[in-house]
């Protein structure tokens, strides 16, 4: 039996080393901060009613990180969505946007959820197709869904109920040219707009099985040697 030539043991080597990266697992739910309480909800939209309006609500990032794929919130309103803008930011406090992180606009899955305990129509805003990673940290999202009606899209308030990792702590900011409101608490508005009904879904980023930079160089520069090695024997024989 012939022992395996260089070329095959560097394709085995080669082999070894995409099986030490682990594969992604499953999408889940990193995030809801829970169903709507029916105390209040607030203009985070896009339409020809209002001209601009974020609502933003802060969240953790544990572990080795977030594979992010869909944000999505529950918001009622009256409004026919045509797409939705989103940010992620970081280091926000009052009047201060602190860095916009992760941002884009696009399609919208409007989806009735009717279980409203508000007058209005409650919908859930999907976005989906999402592909970035955030690291651990602390970080406030928010989407504003845009239509081109005259009425207005509020996102809802939650306690946390059915949550996620939720964090409910009151540290929600709103920001709104059309209502000259300059990232100011959303406690500022009303005692009830705390803590609101955003969630994130993706999978949790496992870098345990993945070889640090200095290993990976050190196996390429061995794999490379290796077929040095065996071009050197041909040419001898």
């Amino acid at each position: 039996m012939k022992t395996p030539s260089v070329l095959v043991r560097s394709l085995a080597a080669l082999s070894l080393l995409a099986g030490l990266v682990a594969a992604p697992a499953s999408a889940q739910n990193l995030f809801f901060n829970g169903t709507p309480n029916g105390l209040d909800a607030l203009s985070s939209d896009f339409n020809t009613g209002v001209s601009q309006s974020m609502v933003y609500d802060d969240f953790v990032v544990g572990g080795s990180g977030w594979n992010v794929t869909d944000l999505y919130g529950l918001f009622v309103g009256t409004v026919q969505w045509q797409g939705a803008q989103w940010e992620i930011r970081s280091g926000m406090s009052t009047g201060n946007g602190g860095t916009l992180v992760q941002s884009g606009s696009g399609a919208v899955t409007q989806t009735d959820e009717l279980t409203s305990p508000f007058s209005l129509e409650e919908y859930q805003a999907h976005i989906s197709g999402l592909s970035f990673f955030l690291a651990p940290g602390t970080y406030w999202m928010g989407i504003s869904v845009v239509g081109n009606g005259t009425g207005g899209d509020f996102v809802t308030t939650t306690s946390g109920a059915s949550g996620v990792n939720s964090n409910i702590n009151g540290s929600g900011f709103w920001n709104s040219s059309f209502f000259a409101v300059d990232f100011v608490p959303t406690t500022d508005v009303a005692s009830d707009e705390t803590d609101f009904s955003y969630g994130i879904g993706g999978t949790l980023a496992d870098v345990s099985s993945v070889p640090e930079p200095s290993t990976m160089a050190l196996l390429a520069t061995g794999l490379v040697g290796m077929a040095g090695a065996g071009m050197k024997r041909r040419r001898r024989k």
